[in-house]
């Protein structure tokens, strides 16, 4: 069942971006902005939040680079099957960066975090993908002593063009 849900996801992820791909940009490639966002909302554990955080900026971080290895590293590990096939292709595909405008605690417990964060995507390679903000939910878990991302919802796409 966690695994149908997790694929449901990745693809749903996928087929957003897919479905978000229609207008040509030739821009140089820019490096990851790694924005100093302020952590808010509903924080009980200060330091949970900044590791979070910090991996959510990793993981769109090493998205923009077409890092899989990295990307994966902040991916719990039942993800990594299903998402290494989808990043592979997408990596291969498209050419975007990636900006972390919000992050937004929801709910805090020991072993888990729901995070609403807005995310910026901007294309820079010459196949068709437009650019957008997103509204991200983010679960994420202490999955052997590390925090890591398990789940991620996008929702209330902005098209920018």
């Amino acid at each position: 069942m966690k695994k149908r849900t997790l694929f449901l996801v990745i693809l749903s992820i996928f087929l957003l971006v897919t479905a978000a791909s229609r207008l040509v940009r030739n821009v140089p490639r820019v490096e990851a902005k790694q924005t100093s966002t302020k952590i808010t909302g509903k924080i009980n554990n200060q330091r949970t939040a900044n590791i979070c955080h910090q991996l959510l900026q990793q993981n769109l971080k090493a998205a923009t680079d077409k890092n899989l290895n990295d990307y994966l590293a902040t991916l719990v590990k039942d993800a990594h099957k299903a998402t290494t096939k989808e990043m592979q292709q997408f990596f291969k595909d498209y050419d975007v960066s990636h900006e972390l405008l919000s992050f937004e605690v929801i709910k805090q417990a020991p072993q888990s975090m729901l995070v609403v964060a807005e995310q910026k995507t901007v294309n820079h390679g010459k196949k068709a993908y437009r650019d957008h903000i997103t509204t991200a939910y983010h679960t994420f878990i202490f999955e052997e002593n590390k925090w890591k991302i398990k789940e991620t919802t996008m929702t209330n796409t902005q098209f920018l063009n």
